[in-house]
């Protein structure tokens, strides 16, 4: 979708647009942080406005896993993208961790106003931080479902969002598209 790599079939339109090489209107967050550890914070491309002015001057290896993955989060986000692709930037954090950054990447692109896609495993999250869920099926991946995501007086809180009444039903249902392509996987 950022256009780093040409697809094998089919094309790839992001707002209308179709998408045949890396054009700068995409970035691309990792599932590790990639940050360079001989650099500070404020060298990695670190924006003070995002509430990390106290850490400028530390290395990633002074960092917690949080911290780090915020730091690759703003330096995604510096060259002013419109829509940003993040792969399980939250996957390698404890419990804790992993929910208050959820809650800090979605206030950050909220208020920035950009379009993001989200990879993950984590249906949990999947529903609270995403206004639709696509579920893929095994390779080749297809689109099996499609399910947009509306929440009673949850508003954009992720935390708010799991305890709207509807979590469980959005859950199992998309545990019910997956769990049935893993049958079929294994049949």
């Amino acid at each position: 979708m950022a256009g780093l790599i040409k697809p094998t079939t089919g094309e790839i339109v992001v707002f209308g647009k179709r998408v045949t090489g890396s054009d700068g209107t995409s970035a691309y967050m990792l599932q590790q942080d990639c940050l360079l550890e001989w650099r500070s914070v404020l060298d990695n491309e670190l924006l003070v406005e995002y509430g990390l002015s106290d850490f400028t001057h530390l290395y990633p290896r002074q960092l917690s896993g949080g911290m780090r993955q915020r730091v690759a989060l703003i330096r995604t986000l510096a060259a002013g993208p419109s829509v940003c692709l993040l792969d399980e930037p939250f996957s390698a954090l404890d419990y804790t961790s992993r929910l208050s950054l959820q809650a800090d990447v979605s206030a950050i692109l909220r208020q920035a106003g950009i379009t993001c896609v989200l990879v993950t495993h984590d249906i949990p999250e999947a529903i609270a931080l995403c206004d639709r869920v696509v579920v893929l099926t095994n390779r080749p991946g297809k689109v099996k479902a499609d399910l947009p995501i509306a929440l009673t007086g949850a508003g954009h809180c992720p935390m708010s969002r799991r305890q709207a009444p509807e979590f469980r039903e959005y859950f199992a249902r998309i545990w019910g598209e997956m769990e049935q392509s893993v049958k079929a996987k294994f049949a």
